[in-house]
């Protein structure tokens, strides 16, 4: 009893979660947790698209009988019930001061290394039915070459059984840890607004074969290049049900008024603009009481059908052990950006001469996966978490394409310290090109207080 009280303190002050009707990208121990309650068939929500409402996961952890778990879900369960308990707080406040001696964007699900330095700050205000949230960040060489930023930020009303929300946020779109390839974390944040969902168990008896089903609609406002001011609208919807326990499918798909699908077989090439579309499965289970999951995404260019045209895709396992005090996931991710750029068609990772480009970025940084164009690579990730509040982190990494190979480890570690979260990562990379090889160190830190 009384360790499991400890438990309890520990994870109301670490579990990350944010006070919004929603979890947030990034919160990558959480994701984690929420992962290994749907391989125990615990939670029957669509759960593979950030940020992730709270009503689907709070209408299926209020119906376990928690005499019946195990240790591994029964972790899960408590990091899960007390992020909640934090993110049902009326009133938050958070600063955090964070340095990075070179920002990259290639970490995956996790909090985006945006700038060299900077200071981070926001205040939330929850009812029962509006939820706002005002952040206003200071960042010195951002990378998206902003100053002054208000990432983060937003206003959501519940209207029934839908979020309406205007937003600056992240977007994770799809089961992959590392590389989703339609909306990642990767770029910089579009003002947007986001009307979706809010418990997909509710809904008329005829879509009961669907299972739990969510719907998800986004219009926002996309700045293709860094150095432009020009906007352009940008479209995107998404559908996911599970139907079965522990299988999640889902279509999403995407319109910006400047991806483009050239066909080169006229004299003059001719662009057409094209939606670009995805398709992605999860399905998580147990094997003798092991947890395990298999997923992919595909996505390329919309062909009139289900299946995206020359797609670039993911595909990967993961896997957990858990006891009484600590939760471990692995996975295993590979990811394909290659496309063929000679041929009749040009597709959204091809670059060419020919203008309008095919510009499927967002202030001059892919919108989509974190691995570059082009390239394909696997990941292998070890992520812990622990009732003490200390979290482990570790990725071998490596992509390539006819010229080059690049080769990284990433470590990360977090705990508390001075009333507050401190995450250190560290990372070294090899990058074996045709005529030298070059090898790189960076150092990242972020301190975190809330209040």
């Amino acid at each position: 009893m009384r360790k499991s009280l400890l438990t309890c303190s520990f994870l109301a002050i670490f579990s990350q979660a944010n006070a919004s009707p929603w979890i947030e990208t990034g919160n990558t121990q959480l994701k984690n947790s929420i992962d290994l309650l749907v391989s125990h068939g615990l939670i029957r929500h669509p759960v593979n698209q950030y940020p992730l409402l709270w009503q689907g996961i709070i209408a299926d952890i209020n119906v376990l009988d928690r005499t019946q778990l195990n240790t591994d879900a029964l972790f899960a369960l408590q990091h899960v019930e007390h992020a909640l308990k934090v993110a049902k707080r009326s009133r938050y406040s958070s600063v955090a001061a964070y340095y990075s001696d070179t920002p990259t964007l290639t970490q995956g699900f996790n909090e985006r290394d945006k700038a060299k330095s900077g200071i981070d700050s926001y205040a939330i205000l929850t009812g029962d039915a509006v939820s706002a949230k005002v952040a206003v960040n200071y960042q010195r060489d951002g990378l998206d070459g902003k100053t002054i930023t208000h990432e983060g930020s937003h206003l959501a009303l519940l209207l029934d059984n839908w979020v309406v929300s205007a937003e600056r946020l992240s977007y994770w779109w799809g089961p992959a840890n590392d590389n989703a390839q339609l909306l990642s974390n990767h770029a910089s944040t579009m003002p947007a607004v986001r009307l979706t969902r809010a418990n997909s168990h509710l809904g008329p008896t005829f879509l009961n074969f669907l299972g739990a089903w969510q719907i998800t609609a986004i219009a926002a406002k996309q700045q293709p290049s860094a150095i432009s001011n020009t906007n352009v609208n940008v479209w995107a919807m998404r559908f996911s049900a599970t139907p079965l326990s522990g299988l999640e499918v889902a279509l999403s798909a995407l319109q910006s008024d400047v991806i483009y699908d050239f066909d080169r077989t006229h004299q003059t090439p001719t662009a057409q603009n094209q939606a670009l579309q995805s398709i992605d499965i999860k399905y998580s289970s147990l094997i003798n009481d092991w947890p395990f999951a298999v997923y992919g995404e595909w996505m390329g260019h919309n062909q009139s059908g289900i299946i995206p045209k020359s797609p670039t895709s993911t595909i990967g396992v993961e896997t957990f052990s858990a006891s009484s005090d600590s939760r471990t996931k692995y996975y295993l991710e590979y990811s394909d950006n290659k496309q063929v750029c000679d041929g009749k068609d040009q597709f959204v990772s091809c670059r060419q001469d020919t203008e309008p480009f095919s510009y499927f970025t967002h202030r001059g940084t892919w919108i989509g996966s974190a691995l570059p164009m082009q390239f394909d690579g696997w990941v292998l990730g070890y992520d812990r978490f622990e009732t003490s509040g200390r979290g482990y982190g570790l990725k071998l990494k490596q992509h390539q394409n006819e010229v080059a190979r690049n080769q990284e480890i990433e470590a990360r570690y977090q705990q508390g310290l001075f009333n507050g979260l401190w995450q250190i990562g560290v990372y070294y990379s090899r990058n074996e090109l045709t005529e030298e090889t070059i090898s790189t160190t960076r150092f990242s830190t972020r301190w975190e207080y809330r209040f």
